[in-house]
This record gives structure tokens, C-alpha cells and sequence, in this order.
């Protein structure tokens, strides 16, 4: 009876699987298909973080315009600056381990909830950054040294973090696994 009842399960697990799976691709293609649209998110908090510490910024589109050496200026999340196309591209290349392999939805949902809240969050350290750094040694000295150098830094300790928080997705077994 047991057999019967696990036999019978297992095409609602295969179905739910690829659904999961299909979700993903469809979430990684949306956040590339809407990639303006997350920028103007991603500047829209941005402005409001930097106006929680004190610092009287506005948002004109995608960019993040503050007062530096008595001029308006900041950064414009341009493409390559916001973190949709680096968790499309993660959200990618998940969807066919999902979907080759039986994990439970809410495992898979806590993850990439666990990596999107971790890039999002390093990224918007980067751009405070960057910004806190060209009105601390203006424009030019700041840009330089906070983009490059700092910017990169806080960019790779997210994209580790967040890659090892995503992984335990795949090396931990889920409990079928083992029976």
C-alpha cells in the first residue's frame, strides 16, 4: 500500500517540479524584459536609504543625484550597475537543477528569497558607497576609488554570500533522497 501510495505521488512531484522550474525561467526572462523598470527600483530605494541616513538625495529616473562639492551629482544604474541581469542569469542557470531534480518548493522559494535579498542588499551598499565616498573626496577622487576598488569588493563578498546560501539548495539531499 505504502508503494502504491509514493508511486502515486510521484507524477504531482514531477509536475510541481517543473512548475517551480518554469516559474524561474519565467522570473529570470520578466526581470530582463523589465530591466528599466527594476533599475527605477533599485534607484528608487536607493534614494530612499540614502535619505534614512541623512543625506538629501532625489531620483531622476535611474539615477541617484545627491549635492557634491555644491553640484548635483551621482550615479545612473545603468545595466550593467543593477543586480536583475546577475539574478536572471542565476535564476537560469537554477531552473534546470530544478527541474532534473526533486526539491521542495518551499526549499527552493526560501533560496532565492535568500539570494535575491543578498544581492539586492549588496548592491545597494555598492551605490551608498560609491555616492558617501564622492561627497566625502569629490567627484573624481571618490568615483574612482569607491566604483573600482570599494564597489568590486562589496560586489564579490554579496555574490559569495549569496551564491553560498543558494547552494545549500543543491548539496544538501532532500529527505526523499534518503529512504
Amino acid at each position: 500500500m505504502a508503494r502504491g501510495k509514493r508511486a502515486a505521488e510521484r507524477p504531482r512531484r514531477f509536475a510541481r517540479r517543473h512548475l517551480v522550474a518554469l516559474g524561474l525561467l519565467t522570473v529570470a526572462v520578466l526581470l530582463f524584459a523589465f530591466a528599466r523598470e527594476v533599475r527605477l527600483g533599485e534607484a528608487w530605494v536607493q534614494t530612499r536609504l540614502l535619505e534614512l541616513g541623512g543625506v538629501d538625495a532625489q531620483q531622476i529616473g535611474t539615477a541617484v543625484l545627491v549635492d557634491i562639492d555644491g553640484q548635483q551629482a551621482g550615479v545612473s544604474l545603468a545595466a550593467g550597475c543593477s543586480i536583475g541581469p546577475l539574478l536572471a542569469i542565476l535564476l537560469l542557470c537554477c531552473a534546470p537543477f530544478v527541474w532534473y531534480r526533486s526539491m521542495p518548493v518551499g526549499r527552493v522559494a526560501v533560496s532565492v528569497a535568500q539570494l535575491a535579498a543578498v544581492l539586492v542588499l549588496a548592491n545597494e551598499i555598492r551605490i551608498a558607497a560609491i555616492i558617501l565616498s564622492m561627497r566625502e573626496w569629490g567627484f573624481e577622487r571618490g568615483y574612482d576609488f569607491s566604483h573600482v576598488f570599494l564597489g568590486s569588493a562589496i560586489t564579490t563578498v554579496g555574490f559569495v554570500l549569496g551564491a553560498m546560501l543558494f547552494l545549500r539548495l543543491f548539496v544538501s539531499r532532500p529527505k526523499d533522497a534518503l529512504r
